[in-house]
């Protein structure tokens, strides 16, 4: 018959476990798409009726390694354009442009990261910053946006192609050396997808869990032989 000791080795080591779960579980990342900033409050005029056309776009800066999909999507409201931009990995958490701080817009963590941002100019490099979480801490990285206006094409752009993420000179190329761009393909399980956002995969949490019952088992067992 297990004593109370024991009893209470158990209690304690599932406690102990129910903590652990909760330290490493990874907090969410992406916000809903209305706490973000109207992106055509600061957006340049553009001579094109509104509706949503397609546009090439080019990213500079940061090590050259990250890249966003391109064509991008444009969308015109009241004379000016907004750009959807879609990163070649998950794990952007916000982007900076003029100060104000864009979320992501989709609501899968799972896919890669997406916003609405204005387009500041056309034909010429406009400055953005994406924060990325790829590695051990965030990391705020500086990029340029060119949009082409002469590439415009009415309606959404397909399914998007690999981005144009070409490298800068080095008074552009901002990000550390240890730069946390993320360079991976998409991430395509949730053990994966929880190690890039900081959390640890289930099995290991599973074996952690094990480990604390079975030691407070013991203890308790222990204790009450030596109590007897």
């Amino acid at each position: 018959m297990v004593s109370s000791k024991a009893r209470l080795g158990v209690f304690a080591g599932i406690l102990c476990a129910i903590a652990v779960v909760f330290m490493c579980a990874p907090a969410p990342r992406v916000a809903l798409a209305d706490e973000n900033p109207d992106p055509f409050e600061k957006a340049a005029q553009v001579d094109l009726a509104d509706g949503e056309y397609s546009i090439d776009v080019v990213m500079e800066g940061g090590s050259g390694r990250a890249s966003i999909a391109s064509p991008a999507l444009l969308t015109v409201k009241g004379g000016k354009a907004a750009a959807t931009i879609q990163w070649s990995s998950p794990n952007y958490d916000y982007m900076l442009i003029e100060g104000e701080k864009y979320l992501p817009i989709n609501e899968d963590p799972m896919a890669n990261s997406q916003y609405q941002i204005p387009v500041l100019a056309f034909d010429e490099p406009f400055a953005v910053v994406g924060d990325t979480t790829a590695m051990s801490s965030p990391h705020e990285i500086d990029y340029t946006l060119t949009f082409a206006l002469a590439s415009v094409t009415e309606g959404a752009p397909a399914t998007p192609e690999t981005a144009t993420g070409a490298s800068t000179s080095t008074a552009t190329q901002t990000a550390p050396a240890d730069s946390s761009e993320d360079t991976s393909a998409p991430v395509t399980t949730i053990e994966q997808k929880k190690a890039d956002e900081g959390g640890i995969p289930i099995v290991p949490i599973v074996i952690v869990v094990i480990v604390v019952i079975v030691t407070g088992v013991a203890i308790g067992v222990v204790r009450s032989r030596k109590n007897r």
